[in-house]
């Protein structure tokens, strides 16, 4: 079975225009600049990294589109927290740092 090529440059600017927002901001929210996007659009081989910014700009997921970024993530993302373990863990520290900061407080007075 031949590998299928597939143009990411042109998923991503599918996406874009199925999203309905300007090319401006979602340029933006991706942390790129408009004239960017339009480099990357035509680049059939656009990496997974700059795919996965827009995707959280634009919240969507390409892995569907494009297998090869369920391994990619896979590879690169292998013992990382997903976003609500994320979030759990920098809250927990915060209420840690704030009771030694406030016993600190308690201590000085």
């Amino acid at each position: 079975m031949a590998k299928q090529n597939i143009d990411r440059g042109k998923i991503l600017q599918e996406a874009v225009t199925r999203s309905g927002l300007s090319v401006k901001i979602v340029a933006n929210r991706a942390g790129y600049q408009r004239i960017t996007y339009y480099s990357h659009i035509i680049k059939p081989d656009l990496s997974f990294e700059i795919l996965e910014k827009y995707g959280r700009a634009l919240n969507q997921d390409f892995k569907n589109e494009i297998p090869e970024m369920k391994e990619y993530f896979n590879e690169r993302l292998p013992n990382q927290l997903d976003d609500s373990q994320t979030l759990e863990y920098w809250k927990q520290k915060y209420y840690d740092l704030l009771e030694k900061y406030n016993a600190l407080l308690e201590r000085s007075k």
